[in-house]
Protein backbone atom coordinates (compact mmCIF):
# COMPACT_ATOMS: atom_id res chain seq x y z
CA UNK A 1 0.00 0.00 0.00
CA UNK A 2 1.25 3.38 -1.06
CA UNK A 3 1.65 6.00 2.26
CA UNK A 4 -0.84 8.75 1.91
CA UNK A 5 0.11 12.08 0.71
CA UNK A 6 -0.02 14.86 2.78
CA UNK A 7 -2.29 17.51 0.98
CA UNK A 8 -1.13 21.04 0.84
CA UNK A 9 -2.51 24.22 2.57
CA UNK A 10 -3.79 25.95 -0.61
CA UNK A 11 -5.36 22.62 -1.33
CA UNK A 12 -6.87 22.38 2.33
CA UNK A 13 -8.36 26.12 1.38
CA UNK A 14 -9.56 24.92 -1.42
CA UNK A 15 -11.58 21.87 -0.29
CA UNK A 16 -13.06 24.72 2.35
CA UNK A 17 -13.66 27.17 0.16
CA UNK A 18 -15.79 24.52 -2.08
CA UNK A 19 -17.16 22.84 1.05
CA UNK A 20 -18.50 27.09 2.56
CA UNK A 21 -19.67 27.90 -1.12
CA UNK A 22 -21.82 24.51 -0.95
CA UNK A 23 -23.75 25.12 2.30
CA UNK A 24 -23.92 29.05 1.57
CA UNK A 25 -25.98 27.36 -1.92
CA UNK A 26 -27.69 24.87 0.15
CA UNK A 27 -28.69 27.69 2.78
CA UNK A 28 -29.58 29.99 0.44
CA UNK A 29 -32.20 27.77 -1.52
CA UNK A 30 -33.52 27.06 1.79
CA UNK A 31 -34.48 30.41 2.71
CA UNK A 32 -35.99 31.22 -0.67
CA UNK A 33 -38.32 27.79 -0.08
CA UNK A 34 -41.92 28.65 0.31
CA UNK A 35 -42.07 25.74 2.83
CA UNK A 36 -41.17 27.70 6.20
CA UNK A 37 -43.75 29.93 5.21
CA UNK A 38 -46.53 27.08 4.00
CA UNK A 39 -45.84 25.60 7.39
CA UNK A 40 -45.99 28.63 9.67
CA UNK A 41 -49.50 29.37 7.94
CA UNK A 42 -50.66 25.85 8.69
CA UNK A 43 -49.31 26.28 12.34
CA UNK A 44 -50.74 30.01 12.89
CA UNK A 45 -54.52 28.75 11.25
CA UNK A 46 -54.20 25.49 13.37
CA UNK A 47 -54.00 27.42 16.73
CA UNK A 48 -56.69 29.56 15.56
CA UNK A 49 -58.56 26.67 15.29
CA UNK A 50 -58.12 24.93 18.55
CA UNK A 51 -58.97 28.40 19.79
CA UNK A 52 -62.11 28.72 18.68
CA UNK A 53 -63.01 24.89 19.96
CA UNK A 54 -61.67 26.22 23.06
CA UNK A 55 -64.73 28.26 23.72
CA UNK A 56 -67.63 27.45 25.61
CA UNK A 57 -70.56 25.71 23.38
CA UNK A 58 -73.27 22.25 24.27
CA UNK A 59 -72.38 19.31 25.73
CA UNK A 60 -73.55 17.85 22.47
CA UNK A 61 -70.84 19.96 20.24
CA UNK A 62 -67.88 19.53 22.78
CA UNK A 63 -68.15 15.55 22.18
CA UNK A 64 -68.48 15.86 18.83
CA UNK A 65 -65.67 18.47 18.47
CA UNK A 66 -63.30 16.24 20.79
CA UNK A 67 -62.33 13.72 17.94
CA UNK A 68 -61.15 17.06 15.95
CA UNK A 69 -59.58 18.92 18.55
CA UNK A 70 -57.33 15.55 19.17
CA UNK A 71 -56.18 15.51 15.44
CA UNK A 72 -55.94 19.27 14.93
CA UNK A 73 -53.57 18.86 18.09
CA UNK A 74 -51.44 16.50 16.49
CA UNK A 75 -51.26 18.09 12.77
CA UNK A 76 -50.05 21.02 15.21
CA UNK A 77 -47.49 19.22 16.96
CA UNK A 78 -46.28 17.84 13.56
CA UNK A 79 -45.71 21.14 11.76
CA UNK A 80 -43.86 22.73 14.71
CA UNK A 81 -41.55 19.79 14.75
CA UNK A 82 -41.36 20.15 11.06
CA UNK A 83 -40.81 23.80 11.53
CA UNK A 84 -38.12 23.30 14.46
CA UNK A 85 -36.39 20.77 11.66
CA UNK A 86 -36.53 23.07 9.10
CA UNK A 87 -34.58 26.06 11.04
CA UNK A 88 -32.58 22.95 12.80
CA UNK A 89 -31.21 22.28 9.29
CA UNK A 90 -30.80 26.08 8.04
CA UNK A 91 -28.54 26.79 11.30
CA UNK A 92 -26.57 23.84 10.27
CA UNK A 93 -25.79 24.98 6.43
CA UNK A 94 -25.47 28.44 7.90
CA UNK A 95 -22.65 27.13 10.75
CA UNK A 96 -20.79 24.90 8.60
CA UNK A 97 -20.55 27.87 5.76
CA UNK A 98 -18.91 30.04 8.39
CA UNK A 99 -16.70 27.49 9.86
CA UNK A 100 -15.48 26.09 6.34
CA UNK A 101 -15.16 30.10 5.08
CA UNK A 102 -13.10 30.71 8.16
CA UNK A 103 -10.69 27.68 7.39
CA UNK A 104 -10.58 28.83 3.65
CA UNK A 105 -8.92 32.14 5.06
CA UNK A 106 -6.82 31.28 7.43
CA UNK A 107 -5.09 28.00 5.85
CA UNK A 108 -3.89 30.45 3.24
CA UNK A 109 -4.52 33.79 0.92
CA UNK A 110 -5.94 32.01 -2.24
CA UNK A 111 -9.79 32.63 -1.32
CA UNK A 112 -9.28 36.29 0.92
CA UNK A 113 -12.25 37.84 -1.25
CA UNK A 114 -14.73 35.01 0.67
CA UNK A 115 -13.65 37.81 4.04
CA UNK A 116 -17.29 39.83 2.20
CA UNK A 117 -19.32 36.44 2.43
CA UNK A 118 -18.51 35.28 5.84
CA UNK A 119 -19.16 38.36 7.30
CA UNK A 120 -22.42 39.12 5.50
CA UNK A 121 -23.34 35.50 6.73
CA UNK A 122 -22.36 36.13 10.06
CA UNK A 123 -24.16 39.91 10.64
CA UNK A 124 -27.24 38.40 9.29
CA UNK A 125 -26.80 35.90 12.27
CA UNK A 126 -25.76 37.82 15.55
CA UNK A 127 -28.67 36.95 17.19
CA UNK A 128 -28.12 33.39 17.34
CA UNK A 129 -26.54 32.86 20.69
CA UNK A 130 -26.14 28.98 19.64
CA UNK A 131 -24.71 29.64 16.32
CA UNK A 132 -21.96 32.19 17.27
CA UNK A 133 -20.97 29.77 19.69
CA UNK A 134 -20.05 26.81 17.25
CA UNK A 135 -18.38 29.20 15.31
CA UNK A 136 -16.21 31.49 17.22
CA UNK A 137 -13.21 29.18 17.59
CA UNK A 138 -12.85 29.19 13.77
CA UNK A 139 -13.45 32.79 13.59
CA UNK A 140 -10.94 33.85 16.06
CA UNK A 141 -8.53 31.59 13.89
CA UNK A 142 -8.90 33.94 10.78
CA UNK A 143 -5.60 36.59 10.85
CA UNK A 144 -7.04 40.08 11.64
CA UNK A 145 -5.40 41.41 8.70
CA UNK A 146 -7.84 39.85 6.80
CA UNK A 147 -10.74 41.68 7.95
CA UNK A 148 -9.28 45.19 7.37
CA UNK A 149 -11.22 46.47 4.49
CA UNK A 150 -14.45 45.59 6.37
CA UNK A 151 -13.32 47.74 9.50
CA UNK A 152 -16.16 50.23 8.76
CA UNK A 153 -18.51 47.85 8.92
CA UNK A 154 -16.89 45.56 11.92
CA UNK A 155 -16.55 48.72 14.06
CA UNK A 156 -19.98 50.00 13.61
CA UNK A 157 -21.28 46.57 15.27
CA UNK A 158 -18.66 47.15 18.19
CA UNK A 159 -20.90 47.25 21.77
CA UNK A 160 -20.86 46.40 25.03
CA UNK A 161 -24.40 45.26 26.21
CA UNK A 162 -25.46 44.98 29.50
CA UNK A 163 -25.37 41.23 29.00
CA UNK A 164 -22.56 39.99 26.63
CA UNK A 165 -23.33 37.35 23.57
CA UNK A 166 -20.95 35.44 22.10
CA UNK A 167 -21.50 37.82 19.00
CA UNK A 168 -20.09 40.52 20.79
CA UNK A 169 -17.42 39.25 22.91
CA UNK A 170 -16.10 37.83 19.36
CA UNK A 171 -16.13 41.11 17.20
CA UNK A 172 -14.99 43.03 20.10
CA UNK A 173 -11.97 40.84 20.56
CA UNK A 174 -11.25 40.69 16.97
CA UNK A 175 -11.41 44.87 16.66
CA UNK A 176 -8.85 44.70 19.96
CA UNK A 177 -6.63 42.33 17.65
CA UNK A 178 -6.80 44.30 14.88
CA UNK A 179 -5.66 47.39 16.55
CA UNK A 180 -3.04 45.83 18.14
CA UNK A 181 -2.04 44.31 15.34
CA UNK A 182 -2.65 46.71 12.56
CA UNK A 183 -3.20 50.46 14.50
CA UNK A 184 -2.84 52.49 11.51
CA UNK A 185 -5.69 51.14 9.56
CA UNK A 186 -8.56 50.52 12.22
CA UNK A 187 -8.20 53.24 14.81
CA UNK A 188 -9.37 56.05 13.24
CA UNK A 189 -12.87 54.27 13.14
CA UNK A 190 -12.67 53.70 17.26
CA UNK A 191 -11.68 57.10 18.63
CA UNK A 192 -14.43 58.09 16.56
CA UNK A 193 -16.43 55.99 18.84
CA UNK A 194 -15.42 57.05 21.64
CA UNK A 195 -15.16 60.56 20.88
CA UNK A 196 -16.61 62.40 23.80
CA UNK A 197 -15.63 59.98 26.52
CA UNK A 198 -12.67 60.03 29.06
CA UNK A 199 -10.46 57.39 29.60
CA UNK A 200 -10.85 55.32 32.97
CA UNK A 201 -7.87 55.85 35.50
CA UNK A 202 -5.45 53.31 35.39
CA UNK A 203 -6.56 52.83 39.13
CA UNK A 204 -10.45 51.91 37.93
CA UNK A 205 -12.64 49.97 35.19
CA UNK A 206 -15.38 51.79 33.65
CA UNK A 207 -18.16 52.13 36.02
CA UNK A 208 -21.06 49.63 35.29
CA UNK A 209 -23.49 52.10 34.78
CA UNK A 210 -21.28 53.81 32.14
CA UNK A 211 -20.43 50.05 30.72
CA UNK A 212 -23.23 49.47 27.64
CA UNK A 213 -22.93 50.94 24.19
CA UNK A 214 -20.57 51.54 21.65
CA UNK A 215 -18.47 54.35 23.04
CA UNK A 216 -17.56 52.46 26.11
CA UNK A 217 -16.46 49.87 24.14
CA UNK A 218 -14.02 51.74 21.79
CA UNK A 219 -12.73 53.33 25.18
CA UNK A 220 -12.18 49.94 26.62
CA UNK A 221 -10.15 49.04 23.22
CA UNK A 222 -8.24 52.40 23.46
CA UNK A 223 -7.43 52.14 27.43
CA UNK A 224 -5.79 48.21 26.63
CA UNK A 225 -4.15 49.88 24.09
CA UNK A 226 -2.57 52.79 26.28
CA UNK A 227 -1.54 50.28 28.75
CA UNK A 228 0.22 47.75 26.95
CA UNK A 229 3.86 48.12 27.49
CA UNK A 230 5.22 45.32 25.52
CA UNK A 231 3.31 46.67 22.19
CA UNK A 232 5.32 49.90 21.74
CA UNK A 233 3.56 50.65 18.09
CA UNK A 234 -0.09 50.72 19.21
CA UNK A 235 0.41 52.33 22.33
CA UNK A 236 2.01 55.01 20.57
CA UNK A 237 -0.05 54.64 17.49
CA UNK A 238 -3.65 55.15 19.88
CA UNK A 239 -2.22 57.82 21.36
CA UNK A 240 -1.25 60.06 18.73
CA UNK A 241 -4.21 59.07 16.44
CA UNK A 242 -6.27 59.91 18.96
CA UNK A 243 -4.31 63.42 18.90
CA UNK A 244 -4.98 64.24 15.18
CA UNK A 245 -8.67 62.70 15.35
CA UNK A 246 -9.54 65.78 17.41
CA UNK A 247 -7.45 68.26 16.04
CA UNK A 248 -8.98 67.45 12.61
CA UNK A 249 -12.33 67.45 13.96
CA UNK A 250 -11.82 70.79 15.94
CA UNK A 251 -10.30 72.37 12.68
CA UNK A 252 -12.70 71.39 9.86
CA UNK A 253 -15.76 72.83 12.42
CA UNK A 254 -13.18 76.04 12.34
CA UNK A 255 -15.40 79.27 11.07
CA UNK A 256 -13.50 81.92 9.57
CA UNK A 257 -14.40 85.04 10.93
CA UNK A 258 -15.20 88.01 8.87
CA UNK A 259 -15.68 85.85 5.52
CA UNK A 260 -18.73 85.88 3.35
CA UNK A 261 -19.76 81.37 3.25
CA UNK A 262 -21.28 82.71 -0.41
CA UNK A 263 -18.20 84.58 -1.51
CA UNK A 264 -15.68 82.47 -3.72
CA UNK A 265 -12.86 80.28 -2.80
CA UNK A 266 -9.92 81.81 -0.81
CA UNK A 267 -6.81 80.75 -2.14
CA UNK A 268 -3.31 80.60 0.17
CA UNK A 269 -4.42 81.91 3.35
CA UNK A 270 -2.33 81.74 5.82
CA UNK A 271 -3.44 79.46 9.30
CA UNK A 272 -4.75 81.23 11.96
CA UNK A 273 -2.84 81.52 15.34
CA UNK A 274 -4.49 78.92 17.51
CA UNK A 275 -5.26 76.26 14.25
CA UNK A 276 -4.97 72.59 16.31
CA UNK A 277 -3.25 71.11 13.07
CA UNK A 278 -0.05 73.68 13.17
CA UNK A 279 0.94 71.87 16.61
CA UNK A 280 0.97 68.57 14.91
CA UNK A 281 4.96 68.51 14.02
CA UNK A 282 7.23 65.21 13.73
CA UNK A 283 4.45 62.61 14.63
CA UNK A 284 5.30 58.79 14.20
CA UNK A 285 1.87 58.08 12.66
CA UNK A 286 1.69 58.10 8.53
CA UNK A 287 -0.12 60.51 6.98
CA UNK A 288 -4.03 60.19 7.85
CA UNK A 289 -5.00 59.66 4.31
CA UNK A 290 -1.95 57.50 2.77
CA UNK A 291 -2.03 54.48 4.83
CA UNK A 292 0.76 51.90 4.79
CA UNK A 293 0.58 48.78 2.87
CA UNK A 294 -0.69 46.17 5.01
CA UNK A 295 2.29 44.43 7.11
CA UNK A 296 0.92 40.67 7.86
CA UNK A 297 3.99 40.58 10.50
CA UNK A 298 2.81 43.68 12.38
CA UNK A 299 6.42 45.84 12.01
CA UNK A 300 5.72 48.89 10.05
CA UNK A 301 8.69 49.87 9.94
CA UNK A 302 10.08 53.20 7.44
CA UNK A 303 6.57 53.95 6.84
CA UNK A 304 6.57 57.44 6.16
CA UNK A 305 5.25 59.69 9.02
CA UNK A 306 3.64 63.11 9.51
CA UNK A 307 6.22 66.28 10.33
CA UNK A 308 4.18 69.20 9.73
CA UNK A 309 1.33 71.21 7.91
CA UNK A 310 2.35 73.58 5.74
CA UNK A 311 1.35 77.44 7.15
CA UNK A 312 -1.15 78.24 4.84
CA UNK A 313 -4.85 76.86 2.82
CA UNK A 314 -7.39 77.05 0.98
CA UNK A 315 -10.95 77.52 1.46
CA UNK A 316 -12.97 75.99 -1.25
CA UNK A 317 -16.36 76.47 -2.88
CA UNK A 318 -19.47 75.20 -1.81
CA UNK A 319 -22.28 74.78 0.74
CA UNK A 320 -19.70 73.56 3.68
CA UNK A 321 -16.91 75.32 2.44
CA UNK A 322 -14.10 72.87 3.26
CA UNK A 323 -10.63 73.88 3.71
CA UNK A 324 -7.33 71.63 1.31
CA UNK A 325 -4.36 71.91 3.69
CA UNK A 326 -1.19 70.47 2.46
CA UNK A 327 0.39 67.23 5.07
CA UNK A 328 4.35 66.80 4.95
CA UNK A 329 5.76 63.59 5.36
CA UNK A 330 8.89 62.75 6.42
CA UNK A 331 10.25 62.21 2.91
CA UNK A 332 8.96 65.76 2.61
CA UNK A 333 6.56 64.70 0.31
CA UNK A 334 3.00 66.45 -0.32
CA UNK A 335 -0.43 66.02 0.43
CA UNK A 336 -2.74 67.80 -0.22
CA UNK A 337 -5.99 66.63 2.03
CA UNK A 338 -9.97 68.79 2.39
CA UNK A 339 -11.08 69.26 5.81
CA UNK A 340 -15.01 69.06 5.79
CA UNK A 341 -17.26 69.52 8.41
CA UNK A 342 -20.24 69.59 9.41
CA UNK A 343 -21.09 67.15 6.44
CA UNK A 344 -21.59 63.52 6.62
CA UNK A 345 -18.92 61.57 4.46
CA UNK A 346 -19.52 57.83 5.92
CA UNK A 347 -21.72 57.70 2.84
CA UNK A 348 -18.33 58.54 0.92
CA UNK A 349 -16.67 56.23 3.02
CA UNK A 350 -18.93 53.40 2.23
CA UNK A 351 -18.76 53.82 -1.82
CA UNK A 352 -15.18 54.09 -2.40
CA UNK A 353 -15.40 50.74 -0.36
CA UNK A 354 -17.59 49.56 -3.17
CA UNK A 355 -15.48 51.00 -5.63
CA UNK A 356 -12.38 49.39 -4.49
CA UNK A 357 -14.29 45.84 -4.54
CA UNK A 358 -15.34 46.96 -8.31
CA UNK A 359 -11.46 47.13 -8.96
CA UNK A 360 -10.98 43.74 -7.73
CA UNK A 361 -13.89 42.17 -10.00
CA UNK A 362 -12.31 44.12 -13.17
CA UNK A 363 -8.38 43.04 -12.07
CA UNK A 364 -9.88 39.58 -12.73
CA UNK A 365 -10.96 39.45 -15.87
CA UNK A 366 -7.85 39.32 -18.44
CA UNK A 367 -8.91 41.82 -20.74
CA UNK A 368 -10.15 44.64 -18.51
CA UNK A 369 -6.91 43.79 -16.32
CA UNK A 370 -5.25 44.61 -19.45
CA UNK A 371 -6.88 47.51 -20.58
CA UNK A 372 -6.27 48.84 -16.55
CA UNK A 373 -9.76 49.59 -15.97
CA UNK A 374 -10.44 50.88 -12.55
CA UNK A 375 -12.50 52.95 -10.96
CA UNK A 376 -10.50 56.00 -9.79
CA UNK A 377 -10.31 55.84 -5.47
CA UNK A 378 -9.17 58.20 -2.90
CA UNK A 379 -9.44 57.98 1.03
CA UNK A 380 -12.08 58.88 2.71
CA UNK A 381 -11.44 59.33 6.91
CA UNK A 382 -14.56 59.85 9.01
CA UNK A 383 -14.40 61.53 11.94
CA UNK A 384 -17.04 62.65 14.78
CA UNK A 385 -19.56 65.66 14.51
CA UNK A 386 -20.36 65.25 11.13
CA UNK A 387 -16.49 66.21 10.31
CA UNK A 388 -14.11 64.26 7.74
CA UNK A 389 -10.74 64.35 6.30
CA UNK A 390 -10.57 63.26 2.21
CA UNK A 391 -7.65 62.68 0.36
CA UNK A 392 -7.82 65.84 -2.37
CA UNK A 393 -6.41 63.78 -6.01
CA UNK A 394 -3.60 65.33 -6.83
CA UNK A 395 -3.71 67.81 -10.21
CA UNK A 396 -7.49 67.14 -10.53
CA UNK A 397 -9.80 69.76 -11.88
CA UNK A 398 -13.90 69.86 -11.91
CA UNK A 399 -14.63 69.27 -15.40
CA UNK A 400 -16.93 72.00 -15.29
CA UNK A 401 -14.32 74.18 -13.89
CA UNK A 402 -12.48 73.64 -17.06
CA UNK A 403 -15.60 73.70 -19.78
CA UNK A 404 -16.69 77.07 -18.94
CA UNK A 405 -13.62 79.44 -20.16
CA UNK A 406 -12.93 76.72 -22.78
CA UNK A 407 -16.38 77.32 -24.61
CA UNK A 408 -15.36 81.11 -24.06
CA UNK A 409 -12.03 80.48 -25.46
CA UNK A 410 -12.29 78.02 -28.44
CA UNK A 411 -16.26 78.85 -29.27
CA UNK A 412 -15.57 81.97 -30.31
CA UNK A 413 -14.07 80.48 -33.76
CA UNK A 414 -17.62 79.29 -34.88
CA UNK A 415 -19.76 81.94 -32.90
CA UNK A 416 -20.86 79.94 -29.99
CA UNK A 417 -22.96 80.96 -27.41
CA UNK A 418 -22.28 81.73 -24.10
CA UNK A 419 -22.67 79.21 -21.22
CA UNK A 420 -23.98 82.00 -19.51
CA UNK A 421 -26.11 83.16 -22.08
CA UNK A 422 -27.16 79.26 -22.89
CA UNK A 423 -28.37 78.65 -19.47
CA UNK A 424 -30.00 82.39 -19.34
CA UNK A 425 -32.08 81.22 -22.02
CA UNK A 426 -33.21 77.67 -20.85
CA UNK A 427 -33.83 79.33 -16.85
CA UNK A 428 -36.99 81.22 -17.54
CA UNK A 429 -38.29 77.83 -19.15
CA UNK A 430 -37.17 75.81 -16.65
CA UNK A 431 -38.16 77.96 -13.97
CA UNK A 432 -41.59 78.10 -15.61
CA UNK A 433 -42.44 74.45 -15.92
CA UNK A 434 -39.83 71.67 -15.89
CA UNK A 435 -41.45 69.82 -17.94
CA UNK A 436 -42.06 72.20 -20.79
CA UNK A 437 -42.70 70.92 -24.26
CA UNK A 438 -41.07 73.89 -25.22
CA UNK A 439 -37.79 72.84 -23.51
CA UNK A 440 -36.46 70.05 -25.91
CA UNK A 441 -36.84 71.73 -29.01
CA UNK A 442 -35.17 75.00 -28.02
CA UNK A 443 -32.41 72.93 -26.25
CA UNK A 444 -31.78 70.99 -29.87
CA UNK A 445 -31.77 74.45 -31.61
CA UNK A 446 -29.55 76.36 -29.29
CA UNK A 447 -27.06 72.93 -28.93
CA UNK A 448 -26.26 73.56 -32.95
CA UNK A 449 -24.56 77.20 -31.45
CA UNK A 450 -22.56 75.15 -28.67
CA UNK A 451 -19.95 72.59 -30.12
CA UNK A 452 -18.02 70.58 -27.92
CA UNK A 453 -14.71 71.50 -27.06
CA UNK A 454 -13.28 68.82 -24.25
CA UNK A 455 -10.66 67.35 -27.14
CA UNK A 456 -8.67 70.70 -26.39
CA UNK A 457 -8.28 69.47 -22.98
CA UNK A 458 -5.63 66.69 -24.01
CA UNK A 459 -4.09 68.87 -26.86
CA UNK A 460 -3.66 71.50 -24.49
CA UNK A 461 -1.20 68.89 -21.92
CA UNK A 462 0.33 67.43 -25.12
CA UNK A 463 1.80 68.09 -28.41
CA UNK A 464 3.46 64.61 -28.22
CA UNK A 465 0.60 62.21 -30.56
CA UNK A 466 1.37 59.23 -28.53
CA UNK A 467 1.36 60.93 -25.01
CA UNK A 468 -1.77 62.76 -26.05
CA UNK A 469 -3.38 59.38 -27.33
CA UNK A 470 -2.42 57.34 -23.94
CA UNK A 471 -4.36 60.61 -21.82
CA UNK A 472 -7.50 61.07 -24.14
CA UNK A 473 -7.11 56.92 -23.93
CA UNK A 474 -7.11 57.00 -19.89
CA UNK A 475 -10.14 59.21 -19.81
CA UNK A 476 -12.26 57.19 -22.15
CA UNK A 477 -12.07 53.93 -20.72
CA UNK A 478 -12.31 55.79 -16.91
CA UNK A 479 -15.88 57.52 -18.31
CA UNK A 480 -16.64 54.00 -19.45
CA UNK A 481 -15.90 52.39 -16.23
CA UNK A 482 -17.60 55.09 -13.93
CA UNK A 483 -20.64 55.03 -15.95
CA UNK A 484 -21.43 51.59 -15.73
CA UNK A 485 -20.27 51.77 -12.36
CA UNK A 486 -22.84 54.49 -11.63
CA UNK A 487 -25.58 52.97 -13.60
CA UNK A 488 -25.62 49.54 -11.84
CA UNK A 489 -25.55 51.55 -7.84
CA UNK A 490 -27.97 54.63 -9.28
CA UNK A 491 -25.25 57.53 -8.14
CA UNK A 492 -26.59 60.64 -8.29
CA UNK A 493 -26.20 64.51 -8.54
CA UNK A 494 -23.58 63.99 -11.06
CA UNK A 495 -22.90 67.43 -12.51
CA UNK A 496 -19.70 68.70 -13.45
CA UNK A 497 -18.65 69.97 -10.26
CA UNK A 498 -18.77 66.86 -8.89
CA UNK A 499 -16.54 64.89 -11.08
CA UNK A 500 -13.22 66.02 -11.48
CA UNK A 501 -10.21 64.86 -13.89
CA UNK A 502 -6.59 63.84 -13.53
CA UNK A 503 -5.20 66.35 -15.24
CA UNK A 504 -2.20 64.40 -16.01
CA UNK A 505 -3.37 60.78 -16.39
CA UNK A 506 -7.18 62.34 -17.73
CA UNK A 507 -9.00 59.58 -15.52
CA UNK A 508 -12.28 61.16 -14.33
CA UNK A 509 -12.37 61.37 -10.20
CA UNK A 510 -16.22 61.65 -8.97
CA UNK A 511 -16.56 63.28 -5.42
CA UNK A 512 -19.81 64.03 -3.46
CA UNK A 513 -21.87 60.50 -2.76
CA UNK A 514 -24.85 62.24 -1.50
CA UNK A 515 -27.50 60.03 -3.60
CA UNK A 516 -27.13 56.84 -3.88
CA UNK A 517 -28.88 53.14 -4.23
CA UNK A 518 -32.20 55.65 -4.27
CA UNK A 519 -34.62 56.09 -7.45
CA UNK A 520 -31.88 53.97 -9.37
CA UNK A 521 -34.63 53.96 -12.72
CA UNK A 522 -34.23 57.79 -12.11
CA UNK A 523 -30.68 57.29 -11.60
CA UNK A 524 -30.40 55.10 -13.88
CA UNK A 525 -31.85 57.66 -16.95
CA UNK A 526 -29.27 60.19 -15.30
CA UNK A 527 -26.94 58.29 -15.37
CA UNK A 528 -27.23 57.53 -19.83
CA UNK A 529 -27.66 61.09 -20.10
CA UNK A 530 -24.54 61.32 -18.66
CA UNK A 531 -22.49 59.65 -20.65
CA UNK A 532 -24.37 60.79 -23.96
CA UNK A 533 -23.23 64.34 -22.92
CA UNK A 534 -19.81 63.11 -21.94
CA UNK A 535 -19.55 61.90 -25.77
CA UNK A 536 -20.74 65.25 -27.22
CA UNK A 537 -18.12 66.68 -25.52
CA UNK A 538 -16.04 65.00 -28.52
CA UNK A 539 -13.20 63.56 -26.54
CA UNK A 540 -14.05 59.94 -27.45
CA UNK A 541 -12.56 60.36 -30.41
CA UNK A 542 -15.62 59.94 -32.81
CA UNK A 543 -15.77 61.62 -35.99
CA UNK A 544 -17.82 65.07 -36.24
CA UNK A 545 -18.44 66.31 -39.89
CA UNK A 546 -20.73 68.31 -38.83
CA UNK A 547 -18.74 70.48 -36.55
CA UNK A 548 -16.09 73.05 -37.71
CA UNK A 549 -12.95 73.85 -35.21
Amino acid sequence: MTAKQPISAKEQSRLCHDYATFADHHYATLIRSSELERLTAYVDRRQAELGQAAQPSSKRKRDSSKSVHTQVQTELEEDQRAIVELLNEQNLYVKTALRMYAAALYTSDDHDDSVTRLLSLWLQHESNEDLNKGVSPALEKVPPHKFIFLGPQLAARLDRPKKPTAFNTVINALLLRMSQQHPFHILYQIVTLASGMTLPSTSRRLSDSAAEGRGPAAISIIATLSAENGNTLARMAVKQMKLFADSASSWSLHKEAGRDETSRNHRDVKLPSGCPLASLQNLTIPISTSPPPIDIVSRYSGVPTLQRYRSRYSVLGGLHRPKKMYAVDSLHRIHPQLFKGEDEVRQDAVMEQVFEMSNKFLSRDRKTKARHLRFRTYTVIPLAHKTGVLEFVGDSQGIGEWLRPAHARYGVTNGDLRSEEFRSILKPIQEKDENSRELVPKYTKMIQEFHPVMRHFFTERHKDPMSWFAMRLSYVRSAAVTSMVGWILGIGDRHCSNIMIDQITGELVHIDFGIVFEEVSVMKSLYTLLLTSLIREDAFGYPRRSHSG
